[in-house]
């Protein structure tokens, strides 16, 4: 959420000084909060962004009200009557900011964009792949393995034995795991996920060398994305279910 820092001074000679500058009264002050605070009311059409709109209002009837300084230069905003429409031109680039923040990624996006659009593409094909399949395997989680569903999850006390995961996520045979999904998916889909797995890339280092060599791979599912860890409980499912 985007907040404006400020930093007040609590001097009477710079409060005297300050009001010197900004040349108005407490009536010129409530004009410009009350407009500022209707402008940014009429631009806010959705509830749940009350509370950052609430921060944006407080934030700039504070910059109003108040001196603002940095040293070792004193540094005061001057609220003009034209500046108003530059303040509201503002705020309503920040509405579009925490609306953008809600629907894409927060990470910037690199110099070469290109590339950037690239990645987001194949990002969000995994990310669809996903919730679709989460759907299409519901009835293979059952109610021992609540931990392992999107938001439910289940609070026990169990003993744990340690397991690294990340071999058994390396060594997934993906024949076998194509075979078990031409049962529960179409022959599209199926397409996409084959694809998918075939940009699978392994890191190795060769005596201790400082550079990675990746090289392609035709075992196991790509780790850190959404897509794995569903596949993962498919190719689980059929030992466990025998």
């Amino acid at each position: 959420m985007w907040k404006p820092t400020t930093r007040k001074r609590n001097n009477s000679c710079v409060a005297s000084r300050n009001r010197e500058l900004l040349g108005r009264d407490s009536e010129t002050t409530k004009k410009y909060t009350t407009h500022l605070s209707e402008l940014l009311s009429e631009n806010d059409p959705s509830q749940s962004a009350k509370y950052q709109w609430d921060y944006v209002k407080q934030s700039i009837e504070t910059a109003v009200n108040t001196n603002i300084s940095e040293t070792p230069r004193q540094k005061t905003f001057k609220i003009y009557d034209k500046e108003i429409q530059d303040l509201s031109e503002l705020q309503k680039k920040l509405w579009i900011k925490i609306q953008n923040s809600k629907q894409t990624n927060k990470t910037e996006c690199p110099k070469k964009e290109g590339n950037c659009i690239l990645h987001r593409i194949h990002k969000r094909t995994k990310e669809l792949r996903d919730k679709h399949l989460q759907q299409l395997v519901e009835d293979i989680d059952k109610s021992s393995s609540d931990g392992a569903k999107v938001l439910n999850a289940t609070e026990v006390k169990v003993n744990i034995t340690g397991i690294d995961m990340s071999a058994a996520f390396d060594t997934i045979n993906r024949t076998k795991l194509l075979e078990i999904l031409r049962d529960i998916i179409d022959e599209d889909e199926l397409r996409i996920i084959r694809f998918l797995l075939s940009e699978t890339t392994i890191d190795v280092k060769i005596n201790g060398a400082n550079d990675l060599m990746p090289f392609t791979t035709n075992i196991g599912t790509p780790q850190g994305d959404s897509l794995s860890p569903v596949l993962f409980i498919v190719i689980l499912n059929t030992p466990l279910g025998t």
